[in-house]
């Protein structure tokens, strides 16, 4: 066989050598430490750790994910989360600084991803947040209306109330996160509702305060006419009186209450015309009665003269006839006796104490009948019981359909606030109620929701008694519950509590000394949620410990949470008094804010102010008392002249007697009344 030649051996060994050259080259065995190419990776999902340049691009691109989400206020919404991140992110640095690459691509890659989580859901939320633009335009229109009312001043209470939701709102807006988003809806729908009835409320005391002012005017101008005639140093003790019922008058006018307020300016307006009487001579009366008459400001004056001709007459009236029935008696006529007391049944009796005698209100006999016959169609419902003789009333509202005929609504911004039904979960946190709760819970009388105020159509005077559960749904820690009695809500005046604090509408409640430090927290932290709480609320007269200055000498407000005897004082049971005797009639309300809650089992008891309820009654039938007869008997020269030109048989006789009437103004519906001071000013239904 031929051997190759040197020449073909050569060319072989270098093919040989060829392929093992492109074998290296084509990647088959790669070389140590080679790098491979951006973004590659092996099954294992680790290969790029080995690459710094690949963990420095990665490492850029979260710190600036970072970065964003923490400009778009990440730091204010996911405060924790981005601490952790901070952390991880440090510790992948840490591990590059060491050469552990694939541990810092590990975390690297888990803080990229929490980023991202955070990003995504900022996104989301800010979405959210645009789409209540509407919601916050509206509640902004609202909110113009309202200042162009002036509500600030002519209803600084809802303006600060809607002012504070509104901001809240506001400051939501800028939180990217969804709670954010959910508190400004429920804040600026609230703030909308709130502005709206400040707008409203402000036009009617715009109206208010130009009445004020002129009743301000009369007031200075008598006051100037008394103080130059001396009344400052002559008549000391009603000058005094008359100031002081002055500046709390203003005071009223910067709290925002200005029909209380019209009311004490007419009041200070009659102590200063007294003051000035005190200092004038009997001989002088007339004169000076003649000279205040030519001025603009002395039509109270002129009233109050009127109204005392008036009285005259009347009482000149009723002797006379009382006069004639005992000239009728002595001759042998028949009296008649008066009729059975009113009422439709047993109601409580007055408390140990109190007696009905000390009590009076003196009704003529037409507004006497009138009332016994139409007491029920004071409430609506017909669940008034009321007893003549005592004038004790008592009214079951232990059914929401009872009370939803008679309440009257005084503030409620949206009619879902008010229920009348109980819902079909009445336990908060779950849970079944027990079989003694489950029948409390039963007499379902009504529930409150976010905010409002009502009222009952009843009035009441110098004793009213509110009982009733409580079963709170929902609250925050700036939640109200309060109870309004004798109370005026035109001029938004009477006795208050929220919670277990106490005291007056206009100056509000205050926690009582000796108050426990639980209780001085927000109701949200300590009030008994799980179950219907027992609660009472009642105003007497007198304070049982201040008898000695006699039935109307003293008055005591109470207010009892967990009402039930066999619970511990200060412990789970607490009781606050406060002493007052300021407001001795007017009706029973509630009120809430920021808090949902349910009122069962409510019943009211107390005496009924007769006086306020036969106003109520005459002008909700339309029965205004019959006119007054004018001139003392006008008929009988009349009626001689007509039976002396009659002939026998054609009516003669004598004139029937003229019926008593009240004392009222021409009208007879007791428009020109004077009201009786000391007794909370009257009411103005």
């Amino acid at each position: 066989m031929q051997r190759p030649s040197r020449r073909a051996c050569g060319r072989v060994l270098l093919l040989f050598l060829l392929s093992l050259g492109l074998a290296a080259c084509s990647g088959d065995e790669p070389s140590k430490g080679k790098r491979k190419p951006k973004g590659s990776s092996d099954d294992s999902g680790e290969e790029d750790a080995s690459s710094g340049e690949a963990l420095g691009d990665l490492q850029t691109e979260v710190e600036e994910l970072i970065a964003k989400v923490e400009k778009a206020g990440a730091k204010k919404t996911h405060k924790d989360e981005l601490e952790a991140i901070q952390e991880q992110l440090a510790a992948a640095v840490t591990a590059i600084e060491d050469g552990e690459n694939a541990k810092a691509s590990k975390k690297l890659k888990l803080v990229q991803k929490r980023a991202k989580a955070i990003a995504a859901e900022q996104a989301a939320a800010l979405d959210s947040i645009k789409k209540l633009e509407p919601l916050k335009k509206s509640a902004e229109d609202a909110r113009k209306k309202a200042e162009a009312a002036k509500a600030a001043q002519n209803a600084p209470g809802l303006w600060k109330e809607a002012q504070e939701a509104y901001q809240k709102g506001v400051e939501a807006l800028k939180a990217p996160s969804a709670a954010s988003a959910e508190v400004a809806r429920s804040s600026l729908g609230l703030a909308k509702d709130i502005f709206t009835t400040a707008a409203e409320q402000a036009a009617q005391n715009a109206k208010l305060l130009v009445q004020v002012e002129e009743e301000k005017t009369v007031m200075l101008s008598m006051k100037e006419k008394a103080k130059a005639r001396g009344a400052e140093e002559k008549a000391i003790e009603t000058w005094n009186l008359a100031g002081s019922t002055e500046r709390e008058a203003a005071n009223e006018v910067e709290a925002g209450n200005l029909m209380q307020a019209k009311e004490l300016y007419k009041m200070a307006t009659g102590r200063y015309i007294d003051a000035l009487g005190q200092v004038q001579s009997a001989a002088d009366q007339e004169k000076l009665i003649e000279e205040l008459k030519k001025s603009a400001a002395t039509e109270e004056l002129a009233r109050k003269a009127e109204e005392e001709r008036l009285k005259r007459q009347k009482e000149q009236e009723e002797a006379e006839a009382k006069e004639e029935e005992g000239e009728k008696a002595k001759g042998g006529s028949p009296t008649v006796a008066p009729p059975p007391p009113g009422g439709a049944g047993p109601v409580a009796s007055l408390p140990e104490g109190m007696e009905a005698q000390n009590y009076p209100q003196e009704l003529d006999a037409e507004d006497e009948a009138f009332l016994r016959e139409h007491y029920k169609k004071l409430t609506p419902s017909g669940q008034i019981e009321y007893d003549h003789g005592t004038g004790f009333v008592s009214i079951d509202y232990t059914e929401g359909k009872h009370v939803q005929k008679d309440v009257q609504i005084v503030t409620l911004p949206r009619k879902e606030h008010l229920i009348f039904k109980p819902p079909d979960q009445p336990t908060r946190g779950g849970g079944a109620l027990s079989p003694e709760d489950q029948k409390k819970m039963a007499p379902f009388s009504f529930e409150g929701n976010t905010v409002g105020l009502i009222v009952f159509p009843v009035p009441f005077r110098y004793y009213v008694r509110v009982e009733w559960y409580t079963q709170i749904r929902t609250m925050d820690n700036n939640a109200d519950f309060n109870v309004h009695v004798m109370f005026d809500p035109k001029k938004r005046a009477g006795y208050m509590t929220n919670w277990v604090k106490i005291g007056t509408s206009t100056k509000g409640a205050v926690p009582m000394r000796g108050t426990p430090p639980k209780f001085l927290k927000p109701a949200n932290e300590w009030f008994d949620k799980q179950k219907a709480i027992p609660m009472l609320v009642e105003y007497r007269m007198p304070d049982p410990e201040k008898t000695e200055g006699g039935p109307l000498g003293s008055g005591l407000l109470t207010n009892v949470y967990f009402n039930d005897d066999s619970e511990t004082e200060l412990d789970t049971r607490l009781t606050t008094k406060f002493p007052s005797k300021t407001y001795q009639r007017g009706l029973v309300g509630f009120g809430w804010s920021r808090a949902k809650a349910a009122v069962m089992d409510l019943r009211l008891t107390g005496i009924l102010d007769k006086e306020a309820a036969v106003e109520i009654l005459r002008a909700k039938l339309k029965k205004p008392k019959a006119k007054p007869t004018g001139e003392k008997k006008p008929a009988k020269p009349k009626e001689t002249k007509e039976k002396a030109e009659k002939p026998e048989g054609e009516g003669g006789g004598e004139a029937p007697a003229p019926v008593p009437t009240a004392a009222g103004g021409p009208n007879g519906a007791g428009g020109g009344a004077k009201k009786k001071e000391g007794a909370g000013g009257g009411l103005d239904f």
